[in-house]
């Protein structure tokens, strides 16, 4: 998320292919992708985002983060990809 945030991506999608987890950092219409191939890093980053965003029993939430001193709020949706949870992920900074 920091690296999304500070190139300033519309949004993050985290979804499953077939070497692992994609990553990508979406720009309009541009995507910038990669792989995570580590498993155990894979399961914990999932875990995170649905316990941190509550997506037990529902497909939307929120997290809020510090991130370079800056609070922000992540906005989370999860969807079905063929079969599988995916997850897009939209950061704005924190207003109070």
């Amino acid at each position: 998320m920091k690296q999304a945030i500070h190139l300033e991506a519309d949004s993050v999608t985290i979804e499953y292919c077939y070497d692992g987890l994609e990553i990508c950092c979406r720009y309009g219409t541009l995507s910038i992708c990669d792989v995570l191939v580590d498993r155990d890093i894979e399961q914990h980053l999932l875990n995170y985002i649905i316990d941190a965003a509550n997506l037990q029993t529902k497909s939307k939430g929120k997290i809020v983060t510090k991130i370079d001193g800056i609070e922000y709020t992540i906005n989370v949706k999860e969807y079905d990809n063929f079969g599988e949870s995916a997850f897009e992920l939209f950061v704005e900074p924190l207003t109070k």
